[in-house]
């Protein structure tokens, strides 16, 4: 008996896994028709999904995505098990977005008859879109036409009210978080709510916390509107003295304009003194820079004159003692004739500099002429 229950199972299993590769045969091939009439470029058999081939599944789901949007991330290297699964997963997100299906990741991950359902549930719309709108070989008629339209309208409609759903989804998303700090609050409110539920209220006293809560809302209110009205006041006042300050402002332009126009009795008086004080200030410029100027010939006299007196002391202490007493003499007679010419000839010159070095060259070469004969007359007496 044990051993017929066995073969009877077996049996049973059997007949099940017949089945269940008859209906995967079957959904094989609603997927390779419905992928072929969309004009999938890459032929797909009956063998394909033997065992698992997740290389061809993420090649069609890829495409799939490319037919509702090109909008989308897919990675692009499925070479690592890490890779597949971030594949499948950004996959179902994007479906999600687009369509609001919600797919299985695990089994299209598994990538076999399981991935087909998934794979099915995608293409389906896909399908029932191409066949509605392909009506007696493709030509589109007016009915057609009119529903395609009203199709897109209203993908269109839905697509413009995504992001209203986006914003609701995040204030629903904020709200939530809120009301969940307040539920969490109210383990401690909860003990004072029903403390004050529990509490009998008197309605003598409750009357008079009333009547005492409206006396002081009714000084509130008068006192803002003392306040509102204080405000008013010197809102006033302040525009009575911008008008009063611009009034005044506006008389002092026309009188600055009036003052502006009209030219002072004094006027020509101050123009002749500008002008004579310009001619004097000319003249002690120029008188200046002369005595600047002559100051600097004189100094440059006396250096001269410093100068050469000292080279007269140093020929005479050079000369022997018979020779000095005459030559002292003589030095002594030229500085007494050269003085007066000296100074004469810059009385005379005025700012003229070059006539001061003619002169003072000239004595220098009469100077050493002199001192030439009286050491040739010295030479003649010895």
């Amino acid at each position: 008996m044990a051993g017929k229950g066995v073969i009877n199972k077996s049996v049973k299993t059997r007949e099940e896994v017949n089945i269940l590769l008859e209906l995967d045969q079957i959904m094989l091939a609603d997927l390779k028709s419905m992928l072929e009439a969309l004009n999938y470029p890459n032929p797909l058999s009956f063998g394909s999904y033997r065992c698992p081939n997740f290389p061809l599944t993420a090649e069609i789901l890829r495409w799939l995505c490319n037919c509702y949007g090109d909008d989308h991330d897919l990675p692009k290297d499925i070479s690592t098990e890490k890779n597949r699964a971030l594949f499948v997963k950004a996959a179902a997100l994007y479906m999600y977005r687009q369509t609001g299906m919600k797919l299985n990741p695990r089994k299209i991950y598994q990538a076999n008859r399981s991935a087909i359902k998934e794979l099915l549930r995608i293409v389906a719309p896909l399908y029932q879109a191409y066949r509605t709108l392909s009506v007696s070989g493709f030509q589109r008629d007016d009915d057609a036409n009119s529903r395609f339209s009203n199709l897109n309208n209203s993908l269109q409609e839905k697509l413009a009210e995504l992001p209203k759903q986006r914003t609701t989804m995040s204030e629903l998303t904020e709200i939530s978080a809120a009301i969940y700090d307040l539920l969490s609050q109210d383990t401690e409110a909860r003990e004072y709510r029903s403390n004050a539920m529990a509490k009998q209220m008197d309605i003598t006293e409750l009357e008079a916390v009333l009547r005492q809560a409206h006396v002081a809302m009714q000084e509130e209110i008068k006192e803002t509107d003392r306040i509102l009205q204080s405000i008013a006041n010197d809102e006033q006042a302040m525009d009575n003295k911008i008008i009063k300050k611009q009034a005044e402002i506006d008389r002092l332009k026309k009188r600055l304009e009036q003052l502006q126009s009209v030219r002072p009795a004094y006027m020509n008086e101050y123009e002749s003194l500008e002008l004579e004080h310009q001619a004097h200030y000319d003249l002690y410029v120029q008188k200046f820079r002369n005595l600047v100027y002559l100051q600097s010939l004189l100094m440059n006299i006396e250096a001269a004159e410093i100068e050469k007196s000292a080279w007269e002391e140093k020929i005479v202490t050079q000369l022997t003692p018979l020779q000095q007493p005459e030559e002292a003499d003589v030095l002594q007679i030229r500085k007494t004739e050269m003085k007066p010419k000296m100074f004469g000839s810059i009385a005379a010159s005025g700012s003229s500099e070059e006539s001061v070095t003619e002169s003072s060259n000239t004595e220098s070469e009469e100077d050493d002429v002199l001192l030439t004969d009286v050491k040739s007359s010295k030479k003649g007496i010895a």
